[in-house]
């Protein structure tokens, strides 16, 4: 299934159009719906930086992601630190491929660990020319080394509040950023 999969992107990943950034290097972007979606005993946020080399229609990524759960007896954090290389397809289309660090502490019985992961993305970005993006995407990250369901849940999370998990498939609807 991989190899067919690989088969069928390779030509993508050959064509690309000009330069998507022109002379924009950076960009820094914020998830404004984790900000309005908060909940009395989860915050989370969910921001990042850009590099982008405009010659090859790359971006490199730099996610970062923080979430705090406090209950009655028990406070959970996590953060998650990616590095994602995005190759566009065409001046908005790209896929991806990433490498994960989560940090998890806390629960009901003051537990920690420390998780590695590898996964894959594919996403969209509408870029403006007053230097303004937004992009809307999907990823599927795996841990491959750290502890997984320490604080007792199972599954793939399909939210990102959860990564306790072995697996994460994450939906991204709407992130805004600006490039310099």
């Amino acid at each position: 299934m991989k190899k067919r999969i690989s088969i069928l992107l390779f030509p993508l990943l050959l064509y690309a159009e000009s330069s998507l950034f022109k002379s924009k290097t950076m960009g820094i972007e914020i998830s404004p719906i984790r900000l309005i979606l908060q909940e009395s005993d989860i915050h989370t946020f969910s921001g990042g930086f850009s590099y982008f080399l405009t010659e090859q229609n790359v971006e490199l990524h730099f996610p970062l992601y923080f979430e705090q759960e406090k209950g009655d007896k028990y406070n959970t954090q996590t953060i998650t630190f990616d590095m994602e290389y995005r190759k566009f397809i065409n001046n908005s289309l790209y896929v991806g491929g990433l490498f994960r660090v989560a940090k998890l502490w806390g629960g009901k019985n003051d537990k920690s660990t420390t998780k590695f992961g590898v996964g894959g993305s594919i996403g969209y970005r509408f870029f403006y020319k007053n230097s303004l993006y937004y992009g809307i995407g999907a990823s599927y990250t795996r841990y491959i080394k750290g502890e997984n369901h320490i604080f007792g849940y199972g599954g793939i999370d399909m939210t990102h509040f959860d990564n306790d998990t072995k697996a994460i498939f994450e939906l991204e609807f709407l992130k805004i950023g600006y490039a310099f």
